[in-house]
């Protein structure tokens, strides 16, 4: 449970945000002017490097493609298979009610 300070707090933080995506969304010079000033004076000086390899899909791609070809046999009896599965015995397919028509609605009823 919150505090009652981070509950007052926290009101005009939301109202912030709000009004921010507000602005962004009524407003969409104002998201071109944001990003050109993150592109030209808050990230001028930083390169990204990507972490994994360049042009390639990673080391995880390939020590998982070396795994599931060795197990991939073994999964293959835990595969759905629609074939298997049956209705149990003596259950019957109800069609879905209409709205307000719900069983054991209480609408349209009388009391007793």
């Amino acid at each position: 449970m919150a505090t009652p300070i981070a509950t007052r707090d926290a009101r005009p933080a939301r109202k912030v945000h709000a009004l921010t995506m507000l602005d962004l969304l009524l407003k969409p010079a104002l998201v071109t002017q944001a990003w050109e000033y993150y592109t030209t004076v808050q990230t001028k000086d930083q390169q990204y490097t990507p972490a994994g390899p360049a042009g390639g899909q990673g080391r995880r791609r390939f020590l998982n493609t070396k795994i599931m070809a060795e197990h991939r046999a073994k999964m293959k009896p835990f595969y759905f298979d629609p074939s298997r599965v049956q209705d149990l015995p003596g259950a019957t397919r109800r069609p879905v009610p209409a709205a307000g028509q719900a069983r054991g609605s209480v609408i349209g009823r009388r009391p007793a």
